[in-house]
């Protein structure tokens, strides 16, 4: 009331959204507002004349090509150059860290309890996350699970993004973030099916601060269009700086993914999870399900260190080059996932991204509470290069032994690159990883659970 036509088309007001409701069911979509206590309005069809027309009353107020407003509207043309910085970040070697002379158990643990890694339990737990929902896979395994009224299939959802990748290489950090986030979801039985982002930068005036979004813009949309994922939405923020100078780049990316019924049903048949509140079957869990399966690593580990978790935490560097996202090893790898979560082979399956191998592991020890006797065979790449990288295109995986046959000749007809690791444990068992002839960690459970549980909230008490 009292507002302008111009106030109202270009209001940003929040918790709006527009809505094209098919032809013949206005009513349906009526009587969903009105019992869920929606404000609603209709404010016009959709026309064959290729234009916007915008009436207030009788009287019009706008009247523009549609065209104008989409495939020519105007493109902003801004300076772009790199950082000055850049080489500098990037001119850094794995071989300038020393190589650790003992076991690197003390390294998991400050992994395990760091501000990025730990559990947000802390948090979340503040909230009713189950609220008008039904939550079958809550926070804090890296995706959630709903069920949905009245539906068979389940959707999945997860965020991703790393600001560290994004401003060491913003087109590998846009990249990474779509890969991890898609690769997670697919490790629960779903198929991505579309993406919405923020992107988080400082002032786009900078051609330095427009290198790095353009890029990470670039790297997102490569990704998606190679793992064909819909962008259905997005949003930016930008002018985010302090003093002048800038927030790290960070694009942060939300991914959905559709669990059809038939592989949940499929799925629900032989793996139970105690996930949130209750005994709840679940799609395939993120953690370990029963004592003596066979833990295989799906996807190859290089020395990709750069932007890693263990250099800034150990090592306090943010430097070198991030992870490469190979497209097609990326595409093959979850598509081969997919196939063996649909025959029902997997017990578990968990993506690996920040913390790298070893930290996958321990999270999958930890969530079910169950330890694992992991044996490595000897690598080219050093030993904390095979615990901590982050090479993406990884999936941490566990087999009954009466499906290993049936997953090895699928691996093996996808070309797809794998090792059998180990078992696992029973519950309250220790986790040992061994790298050649060599113990390279060796934790309780509950000495990780501790850092784990406990690391965020030490680290916001030790602030003030």
């Amino acid at each position: 009331i009292g507002m302008t036509s111009e106030e109202i088309l270009i209001s940003e007001s929040q918790e709006r959204m527009l809505i094209v409701v098919k032809k013949g069911e206005e009513e349906t979509a009526k009587a969903i507002f009105v019992k869920w206590d929606l404000d609603f309005a209709i404010i016009g069809t959709v026309t064959d004349d290729g234009k916007v027309t915008v009436t207030n009353g009788n009287v019009p107020v706008a009247d523009i090509p549609a065209d104008a407003l989409t495939a020519q509207a105007p493109v902003y043309e801004r300076p772009i150059a790199p950082p000055k910085f850049q080489e500098t970040l990037t001119a850094f070697s794995f071989d300038m860290i020393p190589i650790p002379r003992g076991d690197c158990s003390g390294s998991l643990l400050t992994l395990l309890k760091s501000p990025a890694l730990a559990s947000k339990q802390w948090v979340y737990e503040q909230y009713d996350y189950m609220v008008q929902t039904h939550t079958m896979i809550g926070p804090g395994v890296g995706a959630a699970v709903l069920r949905i009224k009245g539906v068979s299939s389940l959707l999945a959802i997860t965020l991703d993004g790393n600001s560290a990748y994004t401003l060491l290489n913003p087109y590998y950090g846009g990249a990474n973030a779509i890969a991890a986030a898609s690769r997670r979801l697919v490790c629960l039985g779903a198929k991505p099916i579309g993406m919405t982002n923020c992107l988080n930068f400082g002032n786009p005036e900078r051609p330095e601060t427009m290198w790095s979004l353009a890029l990470s813009i670039e790297g997102m949309s490569d990704t998606c269009r190679a793992l064909e994922i819909p962008v259905v939405s997005g949003n930016v923020s930008l002018y985010n700086e302090t003093n002048g100078l800038d927030i790290y780049p960070t694009p942060i990316v939300g991914i959905v993914g559709l669990i059809e019924s038939g592989t949940t049903q499929r799925v629900e048949a032989k793996v139970t999870a105690s996930v949130g509140r209750g005994e709840e079957i679940c799609p395939v869990p993120p953690y370990f399900q029963a004592e003596g399966e066979t833990i295989v690593l799906i996807g190859e580990t290089l020395e990709e260190m750069g932007g890693s978790a263990y250099l800034k935490e150990i090592y306090s560097q943010e430097r070198g080059n991030p992870p490469l996202v190979r497209l097609e090893r990326e595409k093959s790898l979850q598509k081969t996932i997919l196939r063996a979560i649909e025959r029902g082979l997997l017990s578990s399956a968990r993506s690996l991204s920040e913390g790298g191998l070893a930290l996958a592991i321990a999270k999958c020890c930890l969530f079910s509470k169950r330890g694992a006797d992991i044996k490595i065979e000897s690598s080219k790449i050093r030993v904390d290069g095979v615990l901590f990288s982050e090479s993406p295109s990884r999936v941490l995986a566990t087999v009954c032994e009466g499906n290993l046959a049936e997953l090895k000749a699928l691996l093996n007809t996808e070309n797809m690159i794998y090792s059998i690791l180990g078992k696992t444990g029973a519950v309250g068992a220790s986790l040992t990883i061994q790298v050649g002839d060599k113990m390279a960690a060796a934790l309780p459970i509950e000495e990780m659970k501790k850092a784990y549980e406990t690391g965020l909230s030490q680290h916001f008490e030790s602030a003030q």
